[in-house]
Order: C-alpha cells, then structure tokens, then sequence
C-alpha cells in the first residue's frame, strides 16, 4: 500500500494553497488548492517521507482569500497498472533502472511529458464541463525552479508569493508518472457533492481542504499550466504543477454555469420529464468492443429536449479503462466521462443537471425526445473486465 496525503495550503486572500498543509479558518478560503500570502505549517514532516504525497498550493494575490491545510494522510494502493512506469519521467529511478542513484540530479520534465501533463489534466476537466489547458512554458519553469528547490531541500512546502495555483505530489523516484500525478489529485472528487453548485466550502464532503486538488485541476477558468519534477536525495519525485489564472477561491464553483437552454427566440417553459431506468448487467470486455444499452422514448413526438440527466453505475477494478457515452437517436454523441479516475475502483455518477456538470449536453437541446437513445460504455486498455450494472436518461422536456 502506497499512502497518499492530498495537501493544500492556507492564506489569507482568495486563492487556496501555499503553505502545504495546516489548518485554516474556513473564512479564509479561496485560490488554487489554496493560494496566499502567509505560509502555514509545512505539509510533510521530514520525519513522514510517504512514498507518495500530493499537496496542493497556491499563492494568493491581494484582495484574495485562505488556502486548504494537512488533512491526515489517505491510504492507498500503489497504481496497479504501473501508470508512473508507463509514463516514466527523464531520470527516474525507475525499477528498470537499477544503477540510478536518487539525487544524482534534478530532473526536468521533457517535452513528451509536458503533452502528458497536459493530457492528464484535460480528460479530468473534460468529465466536468471545462474547457481544455495549455502547457505554457514559462509557468513551466517557474514549477521547475520551485521542484528543484524543494527537492535540495528535501522538503515539500507551497511557495511564498505565487502568483499562480499550485498542486504538490511527492512519490518514490520513478513510480508515478504523469496519469498517475493527476488522478491523485483529482481523486479527492470522492469527497465532492456532485449535487452541490456552491464553493469548495460548501460543496466538499469533508474539510474542504480534501477537495482542493481536485477543484484545481478542473477550475473552469485556469486555461494554463506548467509542471517541473525534481528528484531528493531521499529518493522521492516532487512534482510541482502550477495554474493560470489560479483557482479556488472563496464563493466561486470551480465549474463553469450550465448553459441556459435556448432552443427557441423565447426559451419555452419546461412541460414535464421522464425518466427510463435500465439494469443491463452487461459485460465490460478488456480493452474490447462498446457495450450498449439502448432506451426508447415512444410516443413524445411533440415534445423537445430542455434538459437530459444520465445516471450510470458500473462495476470495474480500474475506472481509468473506461469511456462512457450517450448519443441521441439522430446520431449525436455527448461524451459522459473519458478514462479519468485512474485506479478507482467502480463507477456510480450522475451527468448533466442535479450531477455533474456536462457542456456538450447542451448540444442536445432542443432535439426531439422521441427515439432510442443509447449509453455506450468502452474499455480501452488491458488488463481488467468490469460490468455495466445500470443506467438511467431522464430527460426534462417542453412542448415544441
């Protein structure tokens, strides 16, 4: 077992991070795990050195408000399908690699994994209705410069007066790539009431502070990023990921407004809804074919698509594998979920309104209720099987 300590830090502004983890009062919230001004206690003791620690900060800029702070450490295992050595970074002490010495030297990311990183970020942010990032190369080496510094250190801190959001991540040298980097982080969604609009304050499960990794990663309004990974000589990776414009601050959701239906000049007044369950327990074949699962909507010829909602619960070792879909009767496809979640184990999410919040749904709107909708489930990638358990469309809709 690998433990994993998410960490966000404290400040006094709006931007959440910094400092790494102590506890601040929930007023002072805001920023990228957290940004600001004043650091609080350092988010991994010397003494701990887990073999893999994500930690998340932000500086704050003036007029901003606190920063998430160390919550006690998650266990969990290690990615069992060996996404950091798949996704090696240049210089890991990798287990293929037994003559590397850990801090022999600071590595820097090579080109092949900042489109990694990139990636890795976008599938999350893709599942949650916000628009792509982009590597930019400056925040890159101002990452760098931060990774470098900390690793010399051997330490794992949020950095003073950053201008940008910050996530942290330690783990042993060569084990966890860029995929793996990132669902740590974005893992924290275990702790988010889907259901919830409000901040990070409201919305998250727990302390707010277990969620603000996961914000980070999928704040509607960051639209840069740039990560450096050094190695200590203790023979951890630090990698340090920041974020332009930063986010978690204060009053804010991290997702961007679903968009007002408008099918018409005059958005019709919604006239009723339905809803048509399935429980197909169906086969997820390893890295096989799309299963799908259709449901017909007979005898609502008149009526027009406001808003859809789909539940889908499945059963799988590596949710990571899979991709979920749905597509409408006339061929129109809205992707529901594309091989985020690393090795989180199973699936029960609701999509589109009152659950997570899908843009491309707004595609559907206004399109004709009548026909066989589909949900399609695919696995992409070797090594485990699963079972589409159940899913549900239900459909609000007006009379067109």
């Amino acid at each position: 077992m690998t433990r994993i300590t998410p960490c966000a830090a404290v400040v006094l502004a709006a931007v959440l991070g910094l400092a790494a983890c102590a506890q601040a009062p929930a007023e002072n919230l805001s920023g990228s795990a957290v940004g600001g001004a004043t650091e609080v206690a350092p988010a991994v003791p010397a003494t701990e050195a887990p073999p893999a620690v994500p930690v998340d900060a932000p500086a704050a800029e003036d007029g901003e408000a606190g920063a998430p702070m160390v919550p006690e450490g998650i266990t969990a295992p290690a990615d069992p399908k060996g996404t950091g050595k798949q996704a090696g970074l240049p210089g890991d002490a990798s287990a293929d690699s037994a003559d590397a010495e850990p801090g022999a030297g600071l590595d820097a990311l090579g080109s092949g994994d900042s489109a990694a990183y990139v990636a890795a970020h976008n599938r999350w942010r893709a599942n949650y209705g916000t628009a792509n990032v982009e590597w930019d190369a400056t925040i890159a080496a101002f990452a760098q410069e931060w990774a470098d510094n900390q690793a010399a250190a051997g330490t794992m801190n949020h950095r003073d007066e950053n201008p940008y959001g910050e996530n942290l991540f330690s783990g042993t040298a060569g084990a966890y790539g860029p995929d793996a980097v990132v669902d740590a982080w974005g893992g924290e969604v275990k702790d988010w009431d889907l259901a919830c609009t409000g901040d990070l304050e409201q919305c998250c499960k727990v302390e707010w502070w277990n969620c603000a990794h996961f914000t980070q990663v999928v704040w509607s309004k960051t639209t840069k990023i740039g990560c450096g990974k050094a190695t200590s000589a203790s023979g951890n990776d630090i990698v340090v990921c920041n974020y332009s414009p930063k986010g978690n601050y204060s009053g804010v959701s991290p997702f961007p407004p679903l968009p007002t239906p408008t099918p018409a000049a005059a958005t019709p007044r919604p006239s009723g809804a339905i809803n048509i369950p399935k429980s197909p327990k169906l086969a997820i074949p390893d890295a096989g074919e799309p299963v799908r699962v259709a449901i017909n909507f007979s005898g609502y010829a008149t009526k027009k698509v406001n808003r859809v909602r789909v539940m889908v619960k499945i059963t799988h070792p590596y949710a990571g594998d899979l991709s979920i879909k749905l597509v409408h009767p006339d061929g129109t496809e809205v992707t529901l979920r594309n091989q985020s979640g690393g090795n989180t184990q199973n699936i029960a999410e609701v999509y589109g309104y009152t659950g997570i919040p899908i843009a491309d749904l707004a595609k559907l709107v206004g399109k004709p209720v009548d026909g066989s909708w589909t949900v399609v489930v695919q696995d992409h990638a070797a090594e485990d099987a699963g079972t589409f358990e159940s899913t549900s469309v239900q459909i609000e809709y007006y009379n067109g």
